[in-house]
């Protein structure tokens, strides 16, 4: 559940198309490798090159419904 929370404060605040680098993500909002490598294989954020990401196009109705306010 906690996951889910996380992937739902990072969805709802990344703006579409902005891009955000692991090394922020990791270091500065405090997401692990490995989550950000899971959310990647999930559809949720997309790999755009070394170490960058974008927000994959992601209707909020389809986010995780626990814990949504």
């Amino acid at each position: 559940m906690l996951k889910d929370n996380k992937l739902i404060q990072l969805i709802r605040t990344w703006p579409q198309g902005a891009v955000l680098t692991s090394e922020w993500l990791i270091h500065e909002k405090g997401y692990s490798k490995g989550l950000l490598q899971q959310y990647h294989r999930s559809g949720w954020i997309e790999l755009i090159g070394k170490g960058a990401y974008r927000r994959a196009q992601v209707d909020h109705m389809e986010l995780p419904l626990q814990n949504m306010t």
